[in-house]
């Protein structure tokens, strides 16, 4: 079927081969129909036993029906397919007049209530007897409405806990791995007893989990949540003015006209994750830098230590096909050290599902159903799903383990057949390495190489998030390290340039405790000085920092490792400027000739991995069948998705993949360059027995497989079937060197026992 697609112009949604939207329920050809608006009053029919009233003396078949009027009071929140409004009620009276409510009703439990607007869209809620039966705990409605333009309107207790959506957005964007790993457990389970149940959820969103604390009154979870949230009760006093005669109605009056709690009420204003405080360079330890800030997240021991460096340069050389410009382009650089807390958290979770579209069969049909952008896995934007398999929800919650790192919505392109474009912790350097393998895995494009049942990926993460506690684990010894490092021109490059301009250094103390690698990829292309004069310049800085760190070392003075590895940065980026000054000034020719180079380095300490990375030469960490990227491509396309572009309009500009950061950083001044910082991404965090670091660049990834898939995939192999890191490196080079050798390759690999 040739899809056609269209926008909608009620919430901007995308709709394929469709006049109404699924999200909204907009008409495309005609537009929306007239949205509520704040300060309407609706009728809802509800049931007393749904709005939690006690009933006294009163023997009833069933529960009596009543007519709910509400006022909209505030917009609560919006979503492309609804909006929520908080409201609150203004009369109640009983379907059947002859019923004396007076007598029935003793106590009113709820006053604020919730309303939303789902469009045109119409929402079904018939749950089967099973589904009803089981624990699986589902939000549904108390009532329902419509406009007279036909829009629906459905009717909620404010009790159910708050949207993953919303948690998220109370932290910043930030949670820590403990709440990750309590949240996204439970979601396994709920998800795994609904598949036990014989049913599929298929619309699994951030918006459609809600998550709650079982023992808290308005299961709002608060021991999740980090800073404290405010005590604030979300229910408000309300007087019923109960008549001397038997009345057929009440009349409202609400004494308090504070609003209700809504999830900004939660925020401590005063500890939030952009409330930094300087670090008095006096303080600092040796493990860390020496000016910067500061940064608490939460009271979970989750830290996160950033250094104010210096942005990006307005001018220099980046490569032949990007001027070093930072323009909307770039993101501030990061020094960050990743610290995590392996405790529990003593709650019991609940995660409720929202009913609305409900719950399928697996041989229900297809034809009108639809995902969430981000969420939703490829077949069903490519409409060829004949049954559904759980194969599509280990997709969403792939997508969903993704959002609780990033904190935002997967990244998703038609080019990367809608599945993220970049990792997760690309967005969070501060968030500990090991669960990349297991989203990685679940939102592949193929579903038959995903995970092939929740069981299977529930055990990967488990094994995931053993790996992260063990590696911050205090009392355990500082692995030793063996490493390698090699280098080829690769045979398809060398028949256009002769000369290899990657460029690798590695050194190891006698006992295996510190070491020091270097991978460098110089720019291809320049006119003043050239790729391997640049790379070699890296290196040789880092030789002598290395002799540096050797001494004290030997004499057992502290070593900051944020410094060292900076030092070799920074000063190879002077090397540079220097070079130039020297054989070219004055310097009269364009910014992005000069030469420039990507830079690795990477400093073993004290049991912690200290690497700064310029450029898109690539680190992996490697454990079992996971490989891991832990660096960020410096390139045009990616650097623009995280500062917020969509990755469709990322990934089809021109020369995306050109470099937007490297070791050859300037500004022109009358003539001379001047160096400025080139933004180097600084990470430091813990090694375990086990793990394997592999430095790369583009070479090797380039050309291992036919994409960036299966050149990992390759890479991986190679590295578990060869456990010396010598073999390995010569293995990698033949891999890069069968796919074509069209770049050169450089690559280092350090093994922690």
């Amino acid at each position: 079927m040739t899809m056609t697609d269209n926008m909608c112009p009620n919430c901007g949604t995308t709709v394929y081969d469709r006049d109404i939207c699924p999200s909204c329920g907009a008409d495309i050809l005609d537009g929306p129909p007239k949205a509520v608006g704040i300060g309407e009053e609706f009728t809802f029919e509800v049931s007393a036993e749904d709005m939690a009233f006690e009933l006294e003396d009163v023997e009833l078949d069933e529960p009596p029906r009543l007519e709910l009027e509400l006022e909209l009071c505030r917009r609560w929140s919006d979503r492309p397919d609804r909006t929520t409004f908080a409201a609150r009620p203004r009369r109640l009276a009983p379907v059947d007049k002859s019923f004396d409510l007076d007598l029935a009703v003793a106590d009113l439990v709820d006053t604020w209530y919730l309303v939303e607007d789902l469009g045109q869209r119409e929402a079904t809620f018939s749950l089967p007897q099973n589904m009803r039966d089981h624990a699986i705990r589902f939000r549904t409605p108390i009532g329902e409405s419509s406009t007279r333009e036909g829009r629906q309107l459905l009717l909620y207790r404010n009790r159910e806990g708050i949207t993953l959506e919303q948690f998220v957005e109370l932290q910043n964007g930030a949670l820590t791995f403990p709440q990750v790993k309590t949240i996204f457990e439970a979601l396994l389970e709920a998800v795994s007893d609904l598949h036990g149940c014989g049913y599929r959820h298929l619309r699994l969103a951030p918006s459609r989990i809600r998550i709650a604390e079982a023992e808290h009154e308005h299961g709002i979870p608060e021991s999740l949540l980090e800073p404290a949230p405010s005590t604030s009760e979300s229910t408000h006093a309300v007087e019923v003015n109960i008549h001397e005669e038997p009345s057929s109605e009440w009349e409202f009056e609400h004494t308090d006209e504070t609003q209700p709690q809504d999830i900004s009420s939660l925020r401590d204003p005063d500890s939030t994750v952009d409330d930094l405080e300087p670090v008095d360079p006096d303080e600092s330890s040796s493990d860390s830098p020496d000016s910067g800030q500061t940064e608490a997240v939460g009271s979970s021991g989750h830290w996160l230590e950033s250094l104010d460096t210096q942005p990006s340069p307005s001018g220099g050389a980046v490569s032949a096909q990007m001027p070093r410009e930072k323009a909307e382009y770039d993101v501030e650089p990061a020094w960050v050290s990743i610290e995590c807390e392996s405790h529990e958290l003593d709650l019991d979770v609940e995660i409720i599902f929202e009913a609305v579209d409900g719950v399928v069969e697996p041989d229900a049909e297809a034809e009108d159903l639809s995902g969430f952008e981000g969420y939703a896995p490829p077949e069903l934007y490519r409409r060829t799903v004949e049954t559904f398999e759980p194969l599509i929800d280990v997709f969403s919650l792939g997508s969903l383990l993704y959002f609780m790192i990033a904190g935002r919505c997967p990244p998703t392109s038609v080019y990367t057949r809608h599945t993220p474009a970049l990792p997760a912790r690309n967005f969070r350097l501060a968030f500990p390495p090991g669960c990349d393998p297991v989203i990685k895995r679940s939102t592949r494009p193929d579903p038959e190489s995903r995970y092939p049942d929740l069981a299977s990926m529930a055990n990967a993460f488990e094994e995931a998030a053993e790996r992260i506690e063990q590696r911050h684990t205090d009392d355990v010894e500082p692995p030793r390290i063996e490493g390698a490092v090699e280098r080829h021109i690769g045979i398809g490059k060398r028949e256009q340039n002769p000369v290899n301009q990657d460029d690798v250094f590695r050194r190891t103390s006698r006992d295996g405790r510190l070491a020091l690698m270097v991978v460098a990829d110089g720019v291809s292309t320049a006119t003043y000085g050239s790729g391997d004069i640049a790379s070699a310049m890296v290196v040789r800085e880092a030789e002598d920092v290395w002799d540096e760190l050797i001494a004290s070392y030997v004499q057992n003075e502290p070593i900051c490792p944020f410094e060292r590895v900076d030092d070799v940065i920074q000063r190879a980026n002077e090397c540079i400027v220097d070079y130039v000054n020297e054989h070219h000034t004055p310097f009269s020719g364009s910014p992005h000739e000069v030469m420039g180079t990507t830079a690795l380095v990477a400093l073993y300490h004290e049991g912690r991995v200290t690497l700064a990375s310029v450029g898109d030469s690539r680190t992996y960490l490697q454990r079992g069948p996971g490989l891991e990227q832990l660096t960020i491509d410096h390139n045009l396309w990616t650097l623009s998705i995280l500062n917020g572009m969509s990755a469709d309009d990322s990934l089809s500009m021109p020369q995306g993949d050109a470099l937007a950061r490297c070791v050859g950083t300037f500004e022109i001044q009358n003539g001379t360059l001047r160096p400025t910082p080139p933004g180097a991404d600084v990470v430091q965090f813990p090694i375990d027995a086990g793990d394997k670091l592999l430095l790369t660049t583009d070479g090797l990834i380039d050309f291992a497989g036919g994409n960036i898939e299966t050149s990992e995939e390759n890479i991986l192999a190679t590295l578990l079937s060869e456990p010396n890191p010598d073999l390995a490196c010569l293995e990698l080079v033949l891999l890069a060197n069968r796919g074509g050798g069209g770049d050169n390759i450089g690559v280092g690999i350090a093994d922690f026992e």
